[in-house]
């Protein structure tokens, strides 16, 4: 998010935090519609994989507009300038799903989500709910839960 508007008693605003709340839901949007459009594209180019039945757009607008911005938030809270999104579903993925060999003697890559089944996004989600559980007491949302 951009800046946040907090009052002078030291809490954001219920303005502030309704409108960061439809935000994240514009951008999941947004972000379930580029997806979309490479899964178009790539079905019209040949390239998509019609084998493995992949993530769902509204769990990966799930992901993003709610599990991600929880974490955002929290490891946020004492750091200028804040995380972004990209960077923390980076620490989320090496500290859920781990790492793999990478191309140079003792490197180490990232493990992709955009390949994994639904199944398996699924269980990524989930993971990552017990995580805000087990380390902060935060009970992420359901998906629909909450809305404005």
């Amino acid at each position: 998010m951009t800046d946040i508007d907090i009052g002078p008693d030291g809490f954001r605003s219920p303005l502030s935090i309704e409108w960061e709340a439809r935000a994240r839901e514009l951008e999941a949007k947004v972000e379930a519609l580029q997806a979309r459009i490479r899964d178009l594209l790539a079905e019209r180019d040949g390239t998509r994989k019609h084998d493995r039945v992949g993530r769902s757009l509204s769990a990966n607008a799930y992901w993003w507009a709610t599990v991600v911005p929880f974490f955002q938030d929290v490891w946020s809270a004492c750091r200028t300038p804040p995380y972004t999104k990209q960077q923390v579903h980076d620490v989320l993925v090496q500290v859920l799903i781990g790492c793999e060999d990478g191309p140079y003697p003792g490197s180490r890559v990232q493990k992709e989500t955009h390949t994994m089944t639904a199944i398996e996004f699924a269980h990524l989600i989930d993971a990552a709910k017990q995580l805000a559980w087990d380390e902060y007491q935060a009970r992420i949302p359901e998906p629909g839960e909450g809305d404005l």
